[in-house]
């Protein structure tokens, strides 16, 4: 019927009849086009459809070409395809936005039923699916012999994820970082045994892993962030459903045709025995002065009197190290960081710590921020 509103942002200019085509006009660019009518209604609009064709067109194209999938195929590939902006992922959108570029393929979860489903994004463009498989089998075939077991896909651009634990995840990933960017290497706690809050993991015990053009098993229950990055970064992960068991068989058999490598009990078993088991992290209480009296030693019968309090007091003083200087620093223009600073304030370095309340991402940045002098004037010591 004419007037009826399209996803893609377009005005209606009447009914297509019984071919199945409605002819809009895009507004951003005054065109008529003919839009099938089940994309009407769809998530993703008429211009974004036609990107993703046009990628999975280039993945089909490599495909046939029967030569060895590299990291520029995908890159390619990648480059072509029109990400969604996702705002349901909010363990992982950065503080202060409200979506990310991210898309899953292959086995998701349902948000209605939570039942394991097949996504629409492989079953509409199944050739991305099948070209992902296929580089990663050839980048890591030898130290997966039997193939990585997967179920699922997921494509990330342009956003530093912030620190989180995966959710419906068995737990091995394996993932990669393409792009022309720095920076942006994977903020990883291996010894995160789920006890304590994300906010509570000592910073210092995070490492840094290079994901960059090369693939890291990592386990994604695991906390793990993405670290600050310039320029242009995609990544990819592949992992399982933890409900996957549950699948139908007609779901399970058409994504192992489009490449995924179902897993069983014995291929995530073998995968798992390749990640250390987490030690964890304590958090170290200082010992009360009745507790630390108790666990001197008693002077020998026979020894030499001990020495006044006032002198061993004396003498422990003058020996005592002194404490290590602290930096301070002139705030000169705001950092943008969202610390409540105030403009020609002094602060020392633990006082800013502080106001980073343990968030990696914000301990991250506001170090790159200290290094520059017209953001932070340094003042030396105190």
């Amino acid at each position: 019927s004419a007037g009826a509103n399209c996803s893609c942002g377009c005005s209606s200019g009447g009914g297509g009849g019984g071919d199945g085509l409605f002819h809009v006009v895009l507004l951003n660019e005054c065109q008529e086009v003919s839009v099938p009518v089940s994309r009407l209604r769809r998530k993703e609009n008429y211009l974004q459809h036609r990107r993703r064709l046009q990628a999975c067109a280039v993945a089909r194209i490599k495909l046939k070409a029967g030569t060895p999938i590299s990291d520029d195929d995908v890159l390619e590939v990648l480059r072509v395809w029109s990400f969604t902006m996702n705002p349901v992922r909010k363990n992982v959108i950065p503080e202060g936005e409200s979506w990310v570029f991210s898309d899953t393929m292959g086995l998701v979860r349902s948000r209605c039923t939570g039942k394991p489903v097949e996504s629409r994004l492989s079953s509409d463009y199944p050739d991305i699916l099948r070209l992902l498989s296929a580089w990663m089998r050839r980048k890591c075939g030898s130290k997966f012999p039997g193939g990585f077991p997967f179920t699922s896909v997921n494509l990330n651009f342009g956003y530093a994820a912030r620190l989180h634990r995966d959710g419906f995840n068995v737990g091995p990933s394996l993932l990669t970082a393409l792009g022309d960017f720095t920076g942006g290497a994977l903020g990883y706690f291996p010894d995160d045994d789920r006890k304590l809050g994300l906010e509570a993991l000592p910073p210092l015990r995070r490492r840094s892993v290079v994901t960059k053009n090369c693939f890291q098993l990592i386990d994604g229950k695991r906390a793990h962030c993405v670290e600050e990055f310039q320029g242009e970064r995609f990544s990819v992960v592949f992992f399982s459903v933890s409900s996957h068991r549950k699948t139908g068989d007609a779901v399970r058999r058409g994504l192992v045709r489009k490449g995924a490598v179902w897993p069983t009990q014995q291929s995530l078993a073998k995968v798992t025995s390749l990640l250390k088991p987490p030690r964890g992290y304590t958090q170290q209480r200082k010992a009360s002065p009745k507790a630390a009296a108790s666990k001197r030693p008693a002077a020998a019968e026979g020894s030499p009197p001990a020495k006044s309090t006032a002198g061993r007091a004396k003498k422990d003083a003058a020996e005592e190290p002194k404490p290590a200087p602290v930096e301070r620093y002139r705030l000169l223009k705001h950092p943008h960081l969202a610390l409540n600073l105030q403009i020609q304030h002094v602060y020392t370095m633990p006082v800013l710590v502080r106001k980073c309340k343990g968030r990696i991402q914000k301990i991250t940045a506001l170090r790159r921020k200290l290094m520059d002098p017209e953001t932070f004037e340094p003042l030396g010591p105190q």
